[in-house]
């Protein structure tokens, strides 16, 4: 009996051969599973090494862009300053209580070309006008012999 209980525990024991194709299908279902995950991981790494590659193409081409924007701004800000300028002087000219008016001015001097203002209305146009109501008075370009000049 004790012989009959060895022997059904021998049938029930896995033979060397049993054991190593175990193992072996073990092994071989395991790698298959690690090389399928490998494979799927390699891909997305290669996908977002291409993602970054494009990305960094981007961000080069925007950092250009800006960069090229950047100077354009700056070049019309100047510009727009250089306007603001342009605009602050000829002011004086389009104010709307400026007087402009033909008259031969013969003297340079800014006295002189006031009197000379003033005494062509008071006989034209007979209005008196005080010295200290004219803050200045400017030749205007013109190609007449009488430039005209503006006055406020």
């Amino acid at each position: 009996m004790f012989l009959n209980k060895l022997t059904e525990m021998k049938n029930c024991m896995l033979s060397k051969e049993d054991l190593k194709s175990i193992v072996s299908d073990i092994i071989s279902s395991f790698l298959q599973t690690f090389r399928e995950e490998f494979s799927s991981i390699h891909e997305k790494l290669d996908q977002t090494l291409k993602d970054n590659e494009n990305l960094k193409k981007e961000n080069k081409n925007l950092t250009l862009e800006l960069a090229e924007i950047r100077s354009i701004n700056e070049h019309e800000k100047l510009r727009t300053d250089e306007g603001i300028l342009v605009a602050n002087y000829n002011e004086q000219y389009s104010r709307k209580n400026n007087i402009r008016v033909l008259l031969a001015l013969q003297n340079d001097s800014d006295l002189d070309n006031k009197q000379a203002f003033i005494q062509t209305i008071q006989r034209c146009v007979d209005i008196s006008i005080k010295s200290e109501e004219i803050q200045a008075i400017h030749p205007l370009q013109s190609r007449d012999r009488n430039k005209p000049v503006i006055t406020y």
